[in-house]
């Protein structure tokens, strides 16, 4: 991640729109419900809210990732009917990004372009973060999560 805006502590962030954005990996593309506000320049999309807006097409998923080449994968688990999706990911900063091109409004994606803009995370939610640490810490429950810095 290069030159990430830092995050403004006690900051909220008002969402201003509820929009969709197509995320394609293995030939499917999935249409993920995604928030935006002015204050927060990347997306982050949680692979369990992805698995609350597909429940009835994905099960579970599984992240399979090498802290040695920073790479893995994430792959939602299909229900019977339905076809798995495996997104490859890369690591930076201790986060895992799916690097997915994604064309500048209103434009018509050009295959031979090579310039489309892809998504990064500069700073995140108070939400957000708990989540991450939720995470990261094995899913720990609610009551560890609060009183995991004593």
């Amino acid at each position: 991640m290069d030159n990430p805006h830092p995050a403004k502590e006690g900051a909220s962030l008002i969402i201003e729109v509820v929009g969709t954005m197509f995320a394609t990996a293995d030939a499917i593309t999935l249409p993920i419900s995604v928030y935006y506000s002015r204050d927060a320049p990347m997306t982050i999309i949680s692979p369990n809210a992805v698995l609350r807006q597909y429940k009835l097409q994905y099960h579970g998923y599984q992240k399979w990732v090498s802290s040695d080449t920073r790479t893995g994968s994430l792959r939602f688990l299909s229900r019977e009917g339905f076809e798995d999706v495996t997104y490859s990911l890369r690591s930076s900063n201790d986060l895992w990004f799916h690097d997915q091109k994604f064309p500048p409004p209103c434009a018509t994606p050009d295959p031979d372009a090579g310039d489309l803009p892809s998504l990064q995370v500069y700073r995140l939610s108070n939400a957000a973060l708990y989540e991450l640490w939720h995470q990261r810490l094995g899913h720990q429950g609610q009551n560890v999560m609060k009183n995991i810095h004593k």
